[in-house]
């Protein structure tokens, strides 16, 4: 019966993704800042090369980069936060050449982070889909999803965004976002799936799970 309960729940799951700095796109991601949602912050452009790893070129060969700040318009509730990501620029095809690291949150607080993503070292190769997951979001009253994009060497790069709810109330405001529950799009490298967990502490340390099984790595 729990079994049955957690699948229905994923299944009717609201979800909203968008292509970061490009067009609408396959995999039913909506253009860059769909209704709902504004950015501050950064700049597009598209890479034009074939992506590794997914069949979904056209979302991971866009990026929005710099450092920049997403809102969602979002009831009070628990999300997650699903980054699309591949290093595009050949120069950057080496360990440590670009390194982020995302925050999430309701604007007060932050819920969830990844620190130092290296988006060639989590993809193993330039040019090749990846994903890092932020699976703990929690927004209160202040009725937004914040979600912050900061370069730490060279600059912060995503190519898309996927928002998904995950507890009774949670929604998005504005009638934005859709059913399909909360995996990843048909080809979009579900099996590199990188999450982001908190850990307790007093400096509020969070640590990378690469593989999902909730272990760090």
């Amino acid at each position: 019966a729990a079994a049955a309960a957690a699948g229905a729940t994923a299944a009717s799951a609201a979800v909203l993704r968008w292509n970061a700095g490009g067009g609408s796109t396959g995999g039913g991601f909506a253009g860059d800042t769909p209704p709902g949602v504004s950015v501050v912050g950064g700049w597009s452009f598209n890479s034009g090369r074939a992506i590794a790893g997914t069949d979904l070129d056209g979302l991971y060969q866009s990026h929005r980069a710099g450092t920049f700040r997403y809102t969602v318009a979002a009831k009070p509730g628990t999300y997650e936060v699903r980054l699309h990501l591949a290093e595009t620029w050949a120069p950057n095809y080496r360990r440590g050449a670009r390194r982020m690291s995302f925050a999430a949150g309701d604007g007060a607080t932050v819920s969830a982070r990844a620190n130092g993503v290296d988006v060639f070292a989590r993809a193993g190769a330039g040019g090749k889909a990846t994903d890092v997951v932020l699976y703990r979001v929690v927004v209160r009253g202040s009725r937004k999803l914040v979600v912050q994009c900061q370069s730490v060497e060279e600059n912060c790069m995503i190519s898309g965004v996927t928002v998904s709810t995950r507890s009774a109330g949670a929604g998005f405001l504005g009638g934005v976002g859709g059913g399909g529950g909360g995996g990843p799009p048909k080809g979009s490298n579900g099996g590199f799936d990188h999450r982001a967990h908190a850990v307790p502490g007093p400096k509020g340390y969070n640590a990378l799970d690469f593989n999902g099984d909730g272990k760090e790595r």
